[in-house]
């Protein structure tokens, strides 16, 4: 397959294909003749791979580092494991500042009076308080 079609049957844009063979992510098979390159269904399964772990929240680093056990079979599934709790402790945190966050804006949101134009208004007060 093209790198186009290899990049609609993973759900990705052509550049985010390239950038992860310039990380070394994603394998990037040899031209052939006429310069174009065939991709593999084990490439389209590199590709999902990554994309996969980017969207649990792997950085791209670790991606990296789990792709190099996996070749080398250097790390058991205990790495991996702890690797992935890591990752989950800091989506439980994010989770929690974003709760903060809205109650903060449902709280400023409380503050209008919802008058017209030219009023005080209540959330810029608020804002503006140094409590």
């Amino acid at each position: 397959m093209t790198i186009g079609e290899l990049a609609r049957s993973a759900g990705v844009g052509v550049e985010t294909v390239r950038f992860y063979q310039r990380r070394g992510l994603v394998e990037q098979p040899p031209k052939r003749a006429g310069g174009r390159r065939a991709y593999s269904a084990r490439i389209l399964a590199q590709l999902r791979f990554v994309r996969r772990c980017v969207g649990i929240g792997v950085s791209l680093r670790e991606v990296g580092e789990i792709l190099r056990w996996r070749r080398a079979r250097t790390k058991g599934c205990g790495v991996i494991h702890e690797r992935l709790r890591v990752v989950g402790d800091q989506l439980e945190m994010e989770r929690r500042a974003i709760e903060v966050r809205q109650k903060t804006v449902e709280a400023l949101l409380s503050q209008c009076c919802g008058e017209a134009e030219g009023g005080p208004c209540g959330i810029l007060a608020a804002l503006e308080d140094e409590e």
